[in-house]
């Protein structure tokens, strides 16, 4: 006897809506709503948001900083 189960999928998704930010990763809740018919998903998304412009500007002062203080020339730091 064969039952016939409907797969169960699991969706890792960095943009989902949330109740932080409603409108993120519209176009993913659509795929997701739309693969319903077929399978059961099951969405895990983070709500917490990394500001990237925030760690890419503060990468960029680290670097600055290093390139300021001196330069590096063979295997000794060089100020």
């Amino acid at each position: 006897m064969q039952v016939d189960r409907r797969p169960q999928v699991l969706v890792l998704s960095r943009n989902y809506p949330n109740d932080v930010q409603k409108l993120l990763g519209m176009r993913v809740r659509q795929i997701v709503a739309a693969s319903a018919e077929i399978c059961d998903p099951k969405v895990i998304a983070p709500e917490g948001v990394v500001d990237r412009s925030r760690l890419d500007a503060v990468s960029s002062l680290l670097t600055k900083r290093r390139l300021v203080g001196g330069e590096r020339r063979g295997r000794g730091h060089v100020a």
